[in-house]
């Protein structure tokens, strides 16, 4: 299938002083999703891209999913309802939905809920998708049924087995930061990477892929 991923745009503190941060998150989906050549994937970050929503061409996608916490919340809600005007299938992810799945599933614009670490399931919804829309077997997902009623399908152990690494000291490389909402949204260990591990694959990457052999750090 084709997807679209949308990175919501920013109005935090970092953006208002010019530091644009790469999106991680839809970065991760898009890499998940592309690992198999079983779907085609293209990225919209709109802190990047400063584009209007009403020139994006929408109907060139079948599924458009959108990224955004709790302050781009109503940014989120609007892309979506341009992709829902486009009767594209939306699927929306991040900290904020997870919690508050319900609120933006009754609001119409968006299909299905993506609660927690969303690479796998939402992999595995595109998957089902592809294959008919038979999705009662995606876990981690929430929707409304054909009655209204929301259905929240259990979460699966993903989010655990990253935590048998022997050094769990940052969250996708990030420092490990005491935020309860990670806990709940990663599960019981969440995605604790070593820090180290991490930094020292993306130098490899740099190093073997892009031939940048010394940095200033």
């Amino acid at each position: 299938m084709n997807v679209l991923l949308v990175n919501a745009p920013s109005n935090g503190i970092y953006y208002k002083m010019g530091l644009k941060l790469p999106p991680l998150g839809v970065a991760y989906l898009a890499a998940y999703l592309r690992k198999d050549g079983k779907h085609s994937v293209d990225i919209i970050d709109m802190n990047a891209q400063p584009i209007k929503l009403q020139d994006i061409p929408w109907r060139d996608w079948d599924i458009v999913g959108i990224s955004g916490d709790t302050s781009r919340h109503n940014k989120v809600l609007e892309i979506a309802a341009y992709a829902k005007e486009a009767s594209r299938i939306v699927v929306t992810g991040g900290y904020h939905v997870t919690f508050l799945d319900e609120d933006v599933l009754r609001t119409g614009n968006a299909d299905y809920v993506v609660r927690g670490e969303g690479e796998e399931i939402f992999a595995e919804l595109v998957d089902a998708l592809a294959d008919g829309g038979g999705v009662s077997k995606v876990n981690g997902i929430s929707y409304l049924d054909a009655d209204g009623n929301i259905v929240r399908a259990l979460l699966n152990e993903y989010a655990l087995h990253d935590a048998k690494r022997d050094h769990m000291v940052g969250h996708k490389g990030l420092p490990k930061l005491l935020w309860a909402a990670v806990a709940l949204v990663g599960g019981p260990f969440g995605r604790w990477q070593s820090v180290v591990e991490h930094q020292m694959r993306g130098l490899r990457r740099l190093y073997l892929k892009m031939h940048i052999a010394k940095l200033i750090i």
